[in-house]
C-alpha cells in the first residue's frame, strides 16, 4: 500500500485494479467523492456477498473520509469453457407466451430451438470459486485499485494544500497589518467617539441611546487577543497540513475558528483602513473553508 506519511489527500479520486490467476479474473474499481464522514457503498455479485465484510475492512483501513463506491466483478474460467446452464423456468414462461401468440396468429407451435435462442434461457455456467481461493485475488485487486486511487487523491491533495498554504500566508500578512495599524486606528476612533460622546452628553435628553452606543464602542478595547488566536490557529493549520491525512476535520474546525476571530476583529473597529483588511481576511478565510472541505 502507498506510504501516506505527511501526505494530505483530497476526497476525490478513482482507481482500478485487475488480477487474473488460475482461470479467475477479479476486477476492483473504487471511486471516491467529498462527504463529511466515511460512507462505503459496495456493488458485488450476489454469489460474492460473503466478501462484503472483508472489503469494508480494507476500505476503512485505507480511507478515512468521503463517499466510497466500490465495484467488484469476478469472472471464472468456466464461463469460457463451453459449459452452459438452461434456465428451465424462464424457458417455460417463454413457451407459454409463444404458444398463446401462435394460437392467436394461427401459426405453428414454437420449436424448442426457438426457445433456446431467447437471451437468458441458455447462459454460460459461472462457478463460484471458494472464498479461500478468491480472498488473495480480491486483496491484490483491491490494493492495486487503492494505490491508483491514492495517487490521484494525493496529487489533488498536494494542489489543494499548496493553495491553502498560500492563503494561510496572505491571511497572516493581513493580520500583521491589522496589528501594526491598530494603535493609530484605535486612537483616531477614540478621538472621534470622544467628540461624539461630548456632543451627545450635551443633548442627553434626546441622545441617551447614542451615548450608550458610543460608550460601548469605547469599551470594546483592542484586538490583540483575536489576532493572537488567529496566529495560533494558523500555526495549528500548518501543523495539520504537515502531518498529513486525515486532516480535513481538524482543518474545518480551525477554519471556523479563524472565521469567528476575524468577525470579532471586524466588529471591534470602525476604521476604514482596518475594515478593508478585515474584509480581505474574511474572503481568505471563506476560501480556506471551501478548500479544506475537499481534504480527507
Amino acid at each position: 500500500m502507498t506510504d501516506r506519511t505527511g501526505v494530505v489527500y483530497s476526497m476525490s479520486g478513482f482507481g482500478r485494479g485487475a488480477v487474473e490467476a488460475a482461470g479467475v479474473r477479479v476486477v476492483c474499481e473504487i471511486r471516491t467523492v467529498n462527504q463529511r464522514g466515511l460512507d462505503i457503498s459496495l456493488s458485488l455479485p450476489e454469489r460474492m456477498l460473503w466478501a462484503d465484510p472483508l472489503l469494508r475492512r480494507l476500505v476503512s483501513g485505507a480511507v478515512h473520509r468521503g463517499r466510497v463506491d466500490l465495484n467488484l466483478t469476478v469472472v471464472a474460467g468456466s464461463a469460457r469453457s463451453g459449459r452452459a446452464l438452461l434456465d428451465a423456468a424462464l424457458a417455460a414462461r417463454w413457451a407459454l407466451e409463444l404458444v398463446k401468440l401462435a394460437r392467436r396468429l394461427r401459426l405453428e407451435r414454437p420449436r424448442a430451438d426457438a426457445l433456446l435462442a431467447i437471451p437468458g434461457v441458455v447462459r454460460p455456467q459461472e462457478m463460484a470459486p471458494a472464498p479461500a481461493r478468491l480472498t488473495p485475488l480480491i486483496r491484490r485487486a483491491f490494493n492495486a485499485a487503492m494505490a491508483r486511487l491514492l495517487t490521484m487523491r494525493g496529487r489533488e491533495g498536494r494542489a489543494l494544500a499548496a493553495d491553502v498554504g498560500r492563503r494561510f500566508d496572505r491571511l497572516e500578512r493581513l493580520a500583521a497589518g491589522v496589528r501594526a495599524d491598530w494603535p493609530a486606528a484605535a486612537a483616531r476612533q477614540q478621538d472621534r467617539l470622544t467628540v461624539r460622546l461630548k456632543e451627545a452628553l450635551e443633548r442627553m435628553g434626546e441622545e441617551r441611546r447614542s451615548a450608550r452606543e458610543i460608550v460601548t464602542a469605547l469599551e470594546r478595547g483592542d484586538v490583540s487577543e483575536e489576532l493572537t488566536r488567529i496566529a495560533s490557529h494558523l500555526a495549528q493549520c500548518r501543523g495539520a497540513l504537515k502531518a498529513g491525512s486525515p486532516a480535513g476535520r481538524q482543518l474545518e474546525f480551525l477554519a471556523a475558528e479563524l472565521q469567528r476571530e476575524t468577525n470579532t476583529t471586524g466588529a471591534k473597529s470602525m476604521d476604514a483602513g482596518i475594515a478593508r483588511d478585515v474584509v480581505a481576511m474574511k474572503e481568505e478565510v471563506e476560501r480556506i473553508r471551501e478548500q479544506v472541505a475537499n481534504l480527507e
